[in-house]
């Protein structure tokens, strides 16, 4: 089977229309999900398919899609960047963003030029579950639709022409980093160790997508990755506050609405008291001579109010040691619950 890049450079020779090759990309993994199939199947498929057939014409009607090739506002991203930013100096180190499931390789080059324009040492790590769409979008090309309008000409600078398209520069193509990656199946030590610590995290577009309990599982599954105090960009009304849960809070910056992450660490549940007792006192009739167990199981009963019950395991322990601090505090405060004098009165 053909690597996917080389699959693609063939197939673009195919479809004269259309020479974007994170488009023909786009529309195999699309009509994959369609078929059932892996996607290097289907391209490997579409190589030895004949080029008026069926499935060549569902490659063609998944690829010239309408509303297929516009340009994605950043502008939330940017406002976004420009308030965690403030928090820390450009000299501490470099900013890290993490785009998960990018709708094309492109977002990631137009959201890094964006970046660098606030941050000089920003980076870029796009993240998508599809290998065919990570290893397109290594090749930095980006479509003439997308870089158009007088909003992208501050960063049409970090781009040069190539026929009908345009292609990052080197050092726009350093600064994003394309990870084969599926963020609801891949263990989270490993998504930490790809993504290591992102000050901005922008999924836009994915909850959408996604039924509501893939929803929450992905809100679960970025709130054990990200780290404390980075923040989380989604798209405009894609997503309530509450249904993040408690690791997560509101946060409004001018021009974007983020979530912070907040603690990471879980509250200790308080042990149910009966069920501790119960596990005292059978830890005690086991071994009578264990005086710690009984010390704890006296202490359970003096902060309860069961005094009378505790002078009874404290003159115990007191009779095997007698210089026992601890006990003698214990006792004197058990005797002072029932009325009775103190060690020191008596």
């Amino acid at each position: 089977m053909l690597r996917p890049c080389l699959a693609l450079e063939r197939l673009r020779t195919k479809v004269p229309e259309q020479t974007e090759p994170f488009l023909l990309a786009r529309a195999a993994s699309s009509l994959a999900r369609r078929l059932g199939v892996d996607t290097k199947v289907l391209l490997s498929a579409l190589l030895r398919a004949p080029l008026h057939g069926p499935l060549w014409s569902a490659l063609r009607a998944t690829l010239f899609e309408p509303g297929e090739l516009r340009s994605p506002d950043w502008s939330e991203a940017r406002a976004a960047s420009r308030f965690v930013l403030a928090e820390r100096s450009p000299a501490e180190g470099r900013f890290l963003c993490w785009l998960v499931q990018p709708g094309s390789p492109s977002d990631a080059f137009l959201l890094a030029a964006w970046l660098l324009t606030v941050h000089p040492r920003a980076r870029v790590v796009a993240t998508h579950s599809d290998p065919v769409v990570v290893e397109t979008g290594r090749y930095g090309l980006v479509p003439a639709a997308v870089l158009a309008g007088s909003e992208n000409e501050p960063i049409r600078t970090c781009f040069r022409r190539i026929g009908g398209s345009w292609r990052a520069k080197r050092y726009l193509r350093d600064a994003v980093r394309f990870v084969t990656l599926d963020v609801l199946d891949t263990p989270l030590r490993e998504v930490r160790r790809r993504v290591p610590n992102p000050r901005l995290t922008v999924c836009r577009g994915l909850f959408s997508r996604l039924g509501p309990q893939a929803q929450e599982r992905l809100a679960a599954r970025l709130a054990g990755t990200l780290r404390k105090g980075s923040y989380l960009l989604l798209g405009a009304g894609e997503y309530d506050s509450a249904s993040l849960g408690e690791s997560f809070e509101r946060c409004i910056a001018p021009g974007a609405l983020l979530y912070r992450k907040t603690s990471t660490r879980k509250r200790r549940k308080s042990p149910d008291p009966q069920r501790l007792l119960a596990k005292l006192c059978a830890a005690v009739e086991k071994d009578p001579l264990d005086g710690k167990t009984r010390l704890r199981l006296a202490r359970w009963l003096v902060e309860r109010g069961y005094a009378e019950f505790a002078i009874v395991h404290l003159e115990e322990i007191l009779r095997r040691e007698p210089g026992d601090r601890t006990a003698l505090r214990l006792l004197g405060e058990a005797r002072t619950l029932t009325g009775r004098p103190s060690c020191c009165e008596a």
